[in-house]
């Protein structure tokens, strides 16, 4: 079931994504543990409001064309129970040794892989190309500032890697639109959609 909440006109093109927002006090958690290395670390924390589950990332979409997403996410959204998702340890893309992105992961879920499953398939079906490494669920919460300086990471990171942050209960994923802004990127829900099982 989709629920639109956009209201604004006059948009030619945005830079949207898919994505599960997180309950405040997860996100709060997720931010103060990215802050805590920041100390330590050349590292920028994501704020607390800009940590989400991406399950697409759809780069710049011309106006004309969200209305076919939507649908095609309502339809993704069919058939589907909402679940929980567990929050659990700390990693680094690409790796420990040079990271560049500091992620928080979370438990497999079967739940969570049919839906992102099918919200490939109704993308595709609308000149969305599916995404080529599969799909690495994870929550960024922070950002190396210069690789060079990063020595050390590994040892803030490697004594959280089985550390448990929370849940999440899933009953809705959105159509999120970001704007770039100097001081960092600020998202806003263009459309909810509901998880339903009939």
């Amino acid at each position: 079931m989709l629920v639109d909440t956009s209201f604004q006109a006059g948009i030619f093109s945005m830079r949207s994504f898919v994505a599960i927002n997180l309950p405040e006090k997860l996100r709060v958690s997720l931010s103060t543990t990215a802050s805590g290395f920041a100390k330590i670390r050349p590292l920028r924390p994501v704020k607390p409001d800009n940590i989400h589950l991406t399950l697409k990332f759809l780069g710049e979409v011309n106006e004309a064309s969200i209305e076919s997403i939507k649908q095609a996410l309502s339809s993704a959204s069919r058939g589907h129970d909402g679940f929980s998702l567990n929050v659990r340890s700390i990693g680094a893309f690409p790796d420990l040794r040079r990271p560049s992105v500091i992620w928080a992961g979370l438990d497999e879920s079967r739940e969570l892989l049919n839906l992102w499953s099918d919200i490939e398939k109704h993308l595709a079906d609308i000149g969305f190309a599916p995404e080529p490494g599969g799909f690495s669920p994870h929550l960024t919460i922070g950002r190396v500032k210069d690789a060079k300086l990063s020595a050390g990471i590994a040892d803030i990171i490697l004594p959280l890697k089985d550390s448990f942050f929370g849940s999440i209960d899933v009953a809705v994923f959105s159509l999120m639109k970001s704007i770039l802004k100097p001081e960092g990127p600020v998202y806003s829900v263009l459309a909810d959609f509901y998880l339903k099982k009939d």
